[in-house]
């Protein structure tokens, strides 16, 4: 079934493009594909989900429920996008990862080899996630490499905690530094 393109406005500064809707492998109307972004045939995209600007999505990934894939991003074999996820600029998703909830994948970032972003989680920069980690939460990562078993979770009360942790710590070595 070849859709007709429609006119669209992604939301991302660009006004109205064309856009056509997806065909999914199993013959069901996806969600819409800009005519800059290109998608796989054996690719699933959810009636909710974007892929738009000059992404390209690969292989076997799902970009499910109302997720958005947008920019240069690329989306390889066995990754996941879903719920309100989004991953853009040029970052990159393959190897059955996992990017849902909330969660935005962005910057030069990369999540492979059964990683998971999910939450309000930010991954961005030069940041690769991979082989089992997982960040969550409020989390913010803007560099470096986490791997194997990681867990990397933020929120208000762990920076409240650690807040006053550090005061109550630099507090008694100051004092123990004036009365020694």
């Amino acid at each position: 079934m070849k859709t007709k393109s429609v006119l669209y406005d992604f939301g991302d500064g660009k006004g109205r493009v064309r856009a056509r809707y997806h065909e999914n492998p199993n013959g069901t109307r996806g969600g819409l594909v800009a005519c800059t972004a290109w998608v796989a045939d054996t690719v699933f995209v959810s009636p909710a989900a974007f892929v738009y600007g000059d992404a390209r999505v690969y292989g076997t990934a799902e970009i499910r429920d109302a997720a958005r894939v947008f920019g240069n991003a690329r989306i390889f074999a066995g990754a996941v996008i879903a719920d309100f996820a989004r991953v853009s600029g040029k970052a990159l998703v393959r190897g059955r990862a996992f990017v849902y909830g909330n969660a935005h994948v962005y910057g030069h970032a990369e999540v492979y080899d059964n990683a998971r972003v999910h939450g309000n989680a930010r991954v961005f920069g030069h940041t690769q996630v991979l082989e089992y980690a997982v960040v969550h939460g409020e989390a913010l990562v803007r560099s470096g490499v986490l791997d194997g078993h990681s867990r990397i979770e933020f929120n208000e009360d762990t920076i409240e905690t650690k807040l006053n942790e550090f005061v109550k710590e630099y507090t008694c070595s100051k004092s123990a530094g004036q009365n020694g």
